[in-house]
């Protein structure tokens, strides 16, 4: 599966100097990222174009790997994000806990 939007950010472009490049609009840019245009053969041929990036090669750009068996090492970015601030919070919780427990000790 080729990767455009991968391509794209690597060469540091937008979606609209990536199609002012290349010829196209930013919408027929962003449906071919999103996989709602397929990648033609005209396509691939401005690619080579301007880029000078062969074809064959652009096929086999950046294919995701094979995760066999992910286990508990592998997780999605948006999860490490969650699992980090829902341990902050519950570490806010624990300190609420013990700052209460302080002011009631006082007050009696």
């Amino acid at each position: 599966m080729i990767d455009v939007k991968k391509f794209r950010k690597e060469k540091k472009l937008t979606q609209v100097a990536f199609g002012q490049l290349m010829g196209y609009t930013h919408a027929y840019i962003s449906n071919v990222e999103n996989k709602k245009e397929p990648v033609t053969d005209n396509f691939l041929d401005r690619l080579h174009e301007v880029f000078g990036i062969e074809v064959e090669e652009f096929k086999s750009y950046n294919q995701k790997p094979v995760i066999e068996d992910p286990g508990e090492e592998y997780l999605p970015k948006w999860k490490e994000k969650y699992y980090e601030l829902l341990e902050k919070y519950n570490h806010c919780l624990e300190e609420k806990e013990v700052l209460s427990k302080k002011v009631a000790d006082k007050e009696v």
